[in-house]
């Protein structure tokens, strides 16, 4: 609706960027590119920490993103 006058990207400085590839396979880290890491995240991986969230009162926010970083560290 906006055309082509307006930007299409949002600017994430200071923030770390990643790219998730869903698979059925193992999590395992793919590459870096421009500061963008590339990661293949297995669906069970999500699925446990989804387990997690919903059996523990005391998982909050924090724990989630410290999960979600270290997904195929």
């Amino acid at each position: 609706m906006d055309g082509p006058t307006t930007p299409k990207t949002i600017p994430l400085t200071g923030k770390s960027k990643q790219v998730w590839i869903i698979t059925k396979g193992e999590s395992k880290k793919i590459s870096n590119y421009d500061n963008v890491k590339v990661k293949e995240i297995s669906i069970h991986d999500l699925c446990k920490i989804f387990q997690k969230r919903l059996h523990n009162i005391t998982y909050d926010n924090e724990k989630l993103m410290n999960d979600f970083i270290f997904i195929a560290k």
